[in-house]
């Protein structure tokens, strides 16, 4: 009996070709995601830039840094229960 033989030649390559895809869409993919994870936050300059002391050593400390959070404002939708709670629930 005679055995039937298929032309089997073109597999290979199509392989490596599916192979070189994958790569290069992994590649482009990893690119995208580090160009993305580089770029720079957006700064929300509406606030007033004071200086405040790394340490709190003095009185005058204290209140430069009350002031600086006093100069901040504060969304009219923060609900200052739920805040807490949150707040508490992290210590």
């Amino acid at each position: 009996m005679k055995s039937l033989t298929l032309n089997q030649r073109g597999f290979g390559f199509l392989t490596l070709l599916l192979v070189l895809v994958v790569i290069g869409a992994v590649t482009v993919i990893g690119l995208k995601v580090a160009k993305d994870h580089n770029a720079p936050l957006a700064v929300n300059n509406s606030a007033p830039s004071l200086s405040v002391p790394a340490k709190l050593q003095t009185k005058s400390d204290v209140q430069k840094a009350a002031a600086a959070l006093d100069a901040i404002p504060v969304s009219s939708g923060v609900n200052p229960n739920q805040l807490n709670s949150d707040l508490n629930s992290l210590l």
